[in-house]
């Protein structure tokens, strides 16, 4: 069985993973970013952040503590359910500032995440990237990108929650 790699986080980004913070029903799981001199960009308040915590499921990052538990009620992580037709729909996030080094558009070809802000986006199943403005010209069913073949889709985990109030276990 195979799992999902990080959404782009790379080892030198991330700092201990000991520094986790998991907000309550919102899904997400951060870790801090290392003190480096990269900026990047709050996804809640969009303002610029040089120390923060990154969700390791989908990207968004978060700069402050006020930030972090509003979270939960402005972003959805990694949607666990499919459209009403079955299909796997793209689950974008802003990331303009937050992108990789020569990132292009997928639909224009042009160059991406040149400039300050929060302005294109990317889905956190297939890392596809576009402007905002070329969103609308992608289809909205999702192929799981290149490694689709080791991604196990989200319509395909089950939680099943064992046990009384006290002592919960989660299988998956």
């Amino acid at each position: 069985m195979a799992f999902t790699s990080h959404f782009g986080i790379s080892a030198d980004r991330r700092a201990n993973t000991e520094e986790s913070f998991a907000p309550k029903n919102c899904g997400h799981h951060f870790v801090s970013l290392l003190n480096d001199d990269t900026r990047y960009y709050c996804n809640v308040c969009e303002n610029g952040m040089r120390r923060g915590m990154q969700c390791d499921y989908c990207g968004i990052m978060v700069d402050c503590t006020s930030c972090l538990h509003s979270i939960s009620s402005s972003f959805r992580c990694k949607i666990t359910i499919t459209s009403t037709n079955g299909e796997i729909v793209h689950h974008w996030v802003k990331v303009h500032g937050n992108l990789p080094p020569f990132s292009v558009c997928g639909v224009c070809n042009e160059e991406c995440g040149d400039g300050v802000g929060l302005i294109d986006l990317r889905c956190s199943f297939c890392q596809f990237t576009v402007h905002s403005h070329c969103r609308q010209l992608v289809d909205k069913r999702c192929t799981m990108g290149a490694n689709w073949d080791f991604i196990v889709p989200p319509n395909c985990v089950t939680v099943r929650r064992i046990g009384n109030r006290r002592n919960k276990q989660v299988r998956i």
